[in-house]
């Protein structure tokens, strides 16, 4: 629930920082911790939840079971 929160601010922050005007000076040094800010947080959540999915121990053990279950067909014809 976390991930999608942050991931949710950081998309609320890059949009913001897409509105401010990039023509004058001052709004351009808010624009860019916006952005930046916006971009880091799409990333961690992106990032932690991509490591949460491919380490989960019951994803591994369901390729696990996947794989067999596709090479036994070929290895019962062999025996």
């Amino acid at each position: 629930m976390i991930l999608s929160k942050m991931g949710l601010a950081g998309v609320v922050l890059l949009s913001i920082a897409l509105r401010i005007s990039p023509l004058v000076r001052w709004p351009q040094i808010v624009r860019v911790p916006f952005g930046f800010s916006g971009i880091l947080l799409i990333d961690v959540s992106l990032g932690f939840g991509a490591f949460l999915f491919l380490c989960d121990g019951s994803l591994s053990r369901r390729i696990r079971h996947l794989r067999e279950w596709i090479r036994a067909p070929w290895s019962m014809g062999n025996g």
